[in-house]
């Protein structure tokens, strides 16, 4: 497919200046009309019945009729104008009239008097004749339904170009109108993540210090006496007793608190689920929306060019050359085949002017239009239809947010042997150390898998909110 002004371009501009420039204003078919004259004037007539000089009138009635018919064909061919789609029709109608002009050569003989001379009926036959047939074949060539072909290829380019334009427009409207549903959603995402965080911390703030004060309670009696919290439980009274109580109670009042922290974060997954439903849903709205109208606009295009490219008008116009060049070499005399090749060259001059014009309306239409409709895909095109990068972007700001390293100091506070969110209770026998744990095992237990869930949220992000293969679905 083209995508420049070629050296057949080029050198067809330069013919049609050059021609268009040097037979604007006709260099004149006269050539059969000294033809005909020096015929005429070799022939033997009546004097008498003054044939020559009915003859002679006749001929230049007729030849001053044939070249107006040339001159007009002319013009026709070069009509500019991207709406006058219809010159094939007037063509045809002009070059009937010429070749009716040409019939029109007998009725001289009727303004002879008496019987015409056998020279006189030769002339007239004949020049009727070869002048009928002069004109009846130049209608082979086609040459106005090309100049409409080449003229009407322009218009489609401006008006496929326009088409485009407007299909280009609404296109990224309607993907906007998605893409900011989309962000919204991850940003919904964020704030959840982030209010997750603030409320889990709250609580985790609230519990450690809670489980701090009971820790050292119970630490500082353990210390004290040397015992067990069991043999201590049974063995104390007064204020001992008590801050041991106190200190295991806190303990066991843990339970609400961790459920809450806990709870938080099924909550959250429950969220990022229900979102990330909601954007796989956008998604597939552009892919079985955006993207398949954007593929029909990309096959109407190639269609379109299979019709309209340079490449079709430039063999259009050789073979229009080629079948100029053969009717001006069929012509039947020296004379005719002179004013043929003459009004061949201008024909072709005008023709090539328009086949330069629709070269340049294809190269504009190339310029605004490759790498979007046809061709390979540019890449900032993918990019405004597939967004990749800003996928990037919302990854990046999920990540950044750096929620496994706060989840796994989390986990591990809430899940180490020897220090229970960061409160150490070393001292402590093992055996007392597995009666404290076990007060709130069950519930550290459901805390460390929300954690452990939570902890995956930026790797399921990336799974499934991954847009970066997207683009490879406009191929």
């Amino acid at each position: 497919m083209r995508t420049r002004t070629s050296r057949f371009g080029v050198l067809i501009v330069a013919l049609a200046l050059l021609l268009c420039g040097a037979a604007r204003a006709f260099a004149g078919y006269d050539a059969r009309g000294a033809e005909l004259r020096d015929i005429l004037a070799k022939k033997e007539l009546d004097q008498a019945t003054k044939e020559r000089e009915v003859l002679t009138r006749a001929l230049d009635e007729y030849l001053r009729t044939r070249e107006q018919c040339l001159q007009d064909l002319v013009k026709i061919v070069e009509e500019p104008s991207p709406g006058r789609t219809e010159q094939e029709r007037v063509w045809d109608e002009r070059l009937a009239a010429c070749r009716q002009e040409a019939s029109k050569i007998g009725d001289a003989i009727k303004g002879i008097p008496g019987v015409p001379t056998i020279g006189a009926f030769n002339f007239i036959n004949v020049t009727q004749v070869e002048e009928e047939k002069f004109f009846a074949t130049l209608d082979r060539v086609q040459v106005g339904e090309r100049r409409d072909r080449l003229v009407a290829n322009q218009k489609n380019l401006l008006e496929m170009t326009q088409a485009l334009d407007e299909k280009w427009r609404s296109l990224v409207e309607q993907d906007k109108v998605l893409d900011e549903r989309e962000k919204q959603v991850v940003d919904d995402l964020g704030a959840i993540i982030d209010r997750a965080f603030d409320a889990a911390d709250r609580e985790r703030r609230t519990l450690k210090e809670k489980v701090v004060n009971g820790g050292q309670q119970i630490s500082a009696v353990v210390k004290r006496w040397g015992k067990p919290i069991a043999y201590l439980l049974g063995a104390l009274t007064g204020a001992d007793l008590h801050a041991l109580e106190e200190g295991i109670k806190v303990f066991k009042e843990a339970d609400p608190a961790i459920s809450a922290y806990s709870k938080i974060y099924a909550k959250t997954n429950a969220d990022y689920i229900g979102r990330a439903a909601d954007y796989a849903a956008l998604l597939q709205s552009e892919r079985g929306g955006i993207f398949v109208l954007y593929g029909g606009f990309y096959r109407d295009t190639k269609q379109f060019l299979e019709k309209n490219g340079f490449d079709i008008a430039k063999v259009d116009y050789q073979l229009g050359s080629e079948a100029m060049s053969a009717w001006a070499s069929g012509a039947a005399t020296a004379g005719q085949r002179a004013d043929a090749d003459a009004f061949g060259r201008d024909v072709l001059a005008r023709l090539s002017a328009h086949l330069a014009e629709t070269e340049k309306k294809f190269n504009e239409f190339v310029a605004r239009h490759k790498g979007k409709f046809f061709g390979p895909i540019a890449p900032e095109i993918t990019e405004a239809l597939a967004e990749t990068r800003v996928w990037e972007d919302w990854a990046r700001m999920i990540e950044g947010k750096n929620l496994d390293a706060k989840l796994r100091q989390w986990r591990n506070e809430a899940n180490d042997n020897n220090v229970f969110f960061t409160v150490s209770i070393d001292g402590l026998t093992d055996a007392d150390r597995g009666e404290l744990r076990r007060e709130i095992q069950p519930r550290i237990d459901e805390l460390v898998q929300s954690l452990d869930d939570a902890a995956t949220i930026p790797q399921r992000f990336r799974k499934d909110f991954d847009r970066s293969r997207l683009g490879d679905e406009l191929k």
